[in-house]
């Protein structure tokens, strides 16, 4: 199985009914967005309901850096020592407190792992690409010196933009590639455009798939990637163990508005389907312009065969598709996805790549169909990121010969 709850505000029961409908393997945690009662209550009872799940916590410690972040819950828990300037973590002897608080916290716990704290990275040049390298150093020798026994994950939060320059990441991945950890919890940073499935650059998500598959094919990191959505096939195709996504948008796409100062306003998300057949959520109107359009008799192709089907194949504005429906829709839908692609291709990337490009040929054939019926989409549902995704395949694949 591929698909992680990424954990957030609000969870009601909803990871635990994703965990029973087998479209989730495990959570990604969320100290910030839960009370520190709650959350330990939560982490003590999941292995006795969920044996074979996985949980793994998100320390969130890139928002140490940031003045006035929208901590949440954070400053509840023991590990977490509120805004520090980044000049705090100059040299082993300042970072090996916080090193160890973080992962005794998890240790000491009933997570599958233990994930070392991070800061965010906009440039792989910066000063904060060699502090998270000097966390990543400090974690190993706080785990090896404590004789720590779970896992370790290093966990990077890093901005899309940083990708633009392949040679900087292939000096970063040089120096990553020589720390001992068992695996790496990766989240991209992205531009702060709305919720689409689009990378405004190919090249750039072309370095990030070889960034991934470096990780994983060729220095044999488990890699899970969180924020994901139906982008996460890409990560997926390209050797990520699992990708986590969450109900609501932004935990499908991390940006740094997760960290920064509340911004008051928005309106409540419009209700939307997701559609692996597209590689895309469409918004509930737009399916039901399917379903009333000249392509009635095809709408299954558009459909992710999922049990939440029903509820919307006949009316697809049914009020009874709530968020909590939709979450579990979601999942499955992206678990259904990843398991027609992958299943029975995970030691193969070029199989999981020929799968991806066929699967994405489809989409767009779908997606012509749609125009051709006079089905119209919004700028967040249409096709836009089909295009930007077979560029990017194909700079990767051509680069890393596969």
């Amino acid at each position: 199985m591929y698909i992680l709850a990424q954990h957030g505000w609000g969870k009601s029961d909803k990871i635990e009914r994703g965990i029973r409908d087998k479209s989730l393997v495990g959570v990604v945690m969320s100290p910030k967005d839960e009370r520190i009662d709650k959350f330990e209550t939560f982490v003590s009872e999941f292995h006795p309901k969920f044996e074979e799940a996985k949980i793994l916590m998100d320390p969130q410690f890139y928002h140490v850096p940031f003045q006035n972040s929208k901590d949440g819950n954070l400053g509840d828990y023991p590990y977490y020592p509120g805004y520090h300037n980044i000049s705090a973590f100059r040299g082993s002897k300042n970072t090996r407190g916080f090193v160890k608080d973080v992962l005794l916290y998890q240790e000491e716990r009933d997570f599958n792992y233990i994930t070392s704290p991070t800061i965010h990275i906009s440039s792989f040049s910066s000063r904060e690409a060699q502090i998270t390298l000097d966390f990543a150093q400090e974690s190993v020798d706080v785990r090896d010196e404590n004789e720590f026994i779970k896992p370790l994950l290093i966990s990077f939060t890093i901005h899309e933009n940083a990708f633009l320059d392949k040679r900087l990441m292939e000096n970063f991945l040089d120096e990553l590639s020589m720390i001992e950890a068992h695996g790496i919890y990766l989240i991209i940073s992205r531009n702060p455009t709305g919720y689409h499935q689009k990378y405004d650059d190919p090249s750039k998500l072309a370095n990030i798939l070889a960034f991934i598959y470096s990780l994983s094919e060729i220095n044999q990191f488990e890699v899970i990637v969180g924020f994901a959505d139906f982008c996460g096939m890409l990560y997926l195709a390209a050797g990520a163990t699992h990708i986590a996504t969450g109900w609501s948008q932004g935990l499908r796409r991390f940006t740094l508005d997760r960290i920064a100062p509340e911004i008051t306003g928005g309106r409540r998300p419009r209700p939307r389907y997701s559609s692996g057949p597209l590689f895309n959520s469409i918004l509930t109107s737009e399916l039901d312009s399917i379903l009333t359009s000249r392509l009635k008799n095809q709408f299954d192709q558009f459909l992710s065969q999922t049990t939440y089907d029903h509820l919307i194949r006949n009316n697809p504005l049914n009020p009874a598709w709530d968020e909590a429906t939709s979450t579990l829709h979601h999942w499955m839908a992206l678990e259904n996805t990843a398991q027609r692609l992958f299943s029975g291709k995970e030691d193969d990337v070029t199989e999981r790549f020929d799968s991806m490009e066929s699967a994405i040929s489809n989409a767009i054939g779908l997606y012509t169909i749609l125009d051709k019926a006079y089905v119209q989409f919004d700028s967040k549902s249409n096709s836009n990121h089909l295009e930007g995704w077979v560029n990017a395949i194909r700079e990767f694949r051509l680069d890393a010969s596969i």
